[in-house]
């Protein structure tokens, strides 16, 4: 009886050091956890930093069509001059300060 209570109690200790273990690990892995959603909540302030610079340099035209995105540049840039000379009475301007074309 004696030598099975010996045992017993062997057995516990054993079983209280791999739980101490474990613990120890889990705490760790808590840690590690911790650490890991820090950087992550980090890393989405700069996703989202960095996606509102890149809106913040984004020019919008008003009464522009979206077609006119997708159109060539020159195309547009000739269509926008157009616009400006047309609506701001800057046509007479262009044409007195325009150099005569030489054929």
């Amino acid at each position: 009886m004696k030598q099975e209570v010996v045992e017993l109690g062997q057995r516990i200790d054993m079983l209280e050091q791999a739980q101490d273990a474990r613990e120890e690990e889990l705490d760790c892995h808590r840690r590690e956890l911790l650490a890991l959603l820090d950087k992550n909540q980090e890393l989405q302030y700069q996703i989202e930093d960095l996606e509102n610079r890149s809106r913040s340099l984004n020019i919008r035209i008003k009464g522009v069509p979206s077609q006119a995105m997708t159109a060539k540049l020159e195309d547009f840039e000739e269509t926008k001059l157009w616009c400006l000379t047309e609506h701001t009475g800057l046509a007479g301007l262009l044409a007195r300060r325009a150099k005569p074309r030489t054929y």
